[in-house]
């Protein structure tokens, strides 16, 4: 990269040596490259000043709740033969069948009092949160695959899901809690959503 800014310096110079920069062509394309730089730095200068009111975040954070719901969850995946993941060393591959038995055994357990993060750690076919007790700290919509987000979003605090099916196998889900950041936590966030039209209203 510095081989090849020494390059265009060089190149530079030796195209003012020659005139080159005195081409018709040249210079409207040089005048159209100096005002797109100005254009967009006098753009940003107006996303960084222009002036956001309470009232516009109110607006847009209650429009946009679900935005910034957010879940703390626990999972349990049994994973199918053939899921797009490794499968862990020493486990058999389980049918779809096999897999969903399995799950379904596993809640079993949990429903007569066995602890849900011991069982993920000895069970679960996930290993980045197995050995956390399966613990998958918090996420929000957009981040996890549909189906598992839809139930993780629908469960109860507390309660262990039915098993959900992805393209990874079954998961059960143990949501710890579930909520929505209050307005003062994500203003900074909304604030950056809303500069860029603010400021193209400005120059309108």
């Amino acid at each position: 990269f510095a081989e090849r800014i020494v390059d265009w310096g060089f190149l530079s110079q030796e195209a003012e040596k020659r005139k080159i920069d005195q081409e018709p062509k040249v210079k409207q394309e040089l005048a159209f490259q100096r005002d797109n730089v100005l254009a967009q730095a006098m753009f940003e200068s107006l996303q960084s000043s222009v002036k956001i009111d309470d009232a516009a975040v109110e607006k847009y954070y209650n429009e946009h709740r679900n935005e910034f719901e957010v879940v703390k969850a626990r999972h349990i995946l049994i994973r199918v033969k053939g899921a797009p993941m490794q499968a862990v060393p020493g486990k058999p591959e389980l049918t779809d069948e096999e897999a969903l038995a399995k799950a379904q055994a596993t809640r079993n357990r949990i429903e007569a009092g066995e602890d849900f993060a011991t069982l993920a750690k000895s069970e679960s076919d996930d290993a980045g949160s197995a050995s956390q007790g399966g613990d998958l700290g918090e996420f929000r919509r957009g981040m996890m695959v549909p189906p598992f987000e839809e139930a993780a979003l629908a469960a109860k605090v507390g309660d262990v899901t039915q098993p959900v099916k992805s393209p990874f196998g079954y998961h059960l889900i143990k949501v710890e809690s579930h909520r929505v950041k209050p307005v003062t936590e994500v203003r900074p966030d909304i604030e950056d959503k809303l500069r860029p039209a603010l400021a193209s209203q400005a120059v309108a």
